[in-house]
């Protein structure tokens, strides 16, 4: 973790860091790099700039596959409600013609 030294170093800032990443809350003069040769601190910013891409394009994706599942979910209940009332159109025309029937016959 000493590619993404942040302040004291810590495994805990190091994660708050790279979940604040996520959301594009990132600062990347809050690093402290003074320290650090040149190669590292250009890898360092290479591996956290993939990190938020990958991180948001799963979240993205995730995003997608929630909402085509309550789109199936609502087509699904969308045909079953015009089953249900074609169903019900049915017996009730029926009905009414077996009472016209009825009422022409006498």
């Amino acid at each position: 973790m000493v590619i993404f030294y942040f302040l004291d170093g810590s495994l805990f800032e190091t994660m708050q860091t790279l979940f604040w990443t996520v959301f594009g809350v990132i600062d990347m003069n809050q690093f402290n790099l003074s320290h650090i040769e040149s190669f590292t601190k250009f890898s360092a910013k290479i591996i956290l700039g993939t990190y938020a891409v990958i991180t948001n394009v799963v979240l993205l994706n995730l995003l997608i596959a929630m909402l085509n599942n309550s789109y199936q979910l609502i087509s699904v209940s969308i045909w079953n409600f015009v089953i249900e009332t074609s169903k019900l159109i049915g017996v009730t025309v029926t009905v009414f013609q077996v009472i016209r029937e009825a009422g022409t016959d006498k």
